[in-house]
């Protein structure tokens, strides 16, 4: 792994755990072992670091979403909502909403990748309920963006409430969602 790729694994840590305001260029230098000037060399601001994050998270989220193309919706849904689970046990949050609570500092140029990346989900969770509707696997009473939009809001929180020691069991709670919305 090169340097440019090592500054991006530490970022994405430190966004997932702290937030985009919470973490500075010091930060990363401790973790990496190298100097802030040899971040600013890759990513002169905090801005360019946080863009090219989100881009590289765009393009490994479209590796995950080709990997199970020939899925059935069931097995791509259990690909999205174990993201989040697993997000829980490593006591991180997800990149858009790490992002998201801090997106009134961000220039307008993270914000509209930012967008982007959020869109990305979204679609891919909404075709993914479009299929089920289409094979019949699933079943709804609202459009497949509503439900979509009413799964990510349920399963982004999930590493959120995990911070505080709830003692829910989140598997369950995923179990539960997808339990209705599976027709059975």
């Amino acid at each position: 792994m090169d340097t440019r790729d090592k500054i991006l694994e530490v970022t994405a840590e430190l966004v997932m755990r702290d937030g985009y305001n919470a973490f500075s260029y010091k930060d990363i230098s401790k973790k990496i072992g190298i100097k802030t000037s040899s971040i600013h060399y890759h990513f002169p601001t905090k801005s360019d670091l946080i863009l090219s994050l989100l881009q590289d998270a765009c393009v490994k989220q479209n590796e995950i979403i080709s990997a199970v193309e020939a899925s059935t919706p069931l097995k791509k849904l259990d690909v999205f909502m174990d993201f989040y689970l697993s997000l829980a046990r490593q006591g991180k949050i997800c990149l858009v909403v790490a992002l998201l609570s801090d997106i009134n500092s961000m220039d307008s140029r993270v914000k509209d990748e930012l967008k982007s990346f959020y869109e990305l989900l979204i679609n891919w969770l909404q075709s993914i309920l479009e299929d089920g509707l289409k094979r019949e696997q699933m079943v709804f009473a609202t459009t497949p963006l509503i439900k979509a939009t009413e799964i990510m809001s349920a399963v982004a929180m999930i590493p959120i409430l995990s911070r505080i020691g709830t003692d829910q069991s989140f598997e369950q709670i995923v179990e539960s969602i997808k339990n209705s919305i599976i027709n059975n």
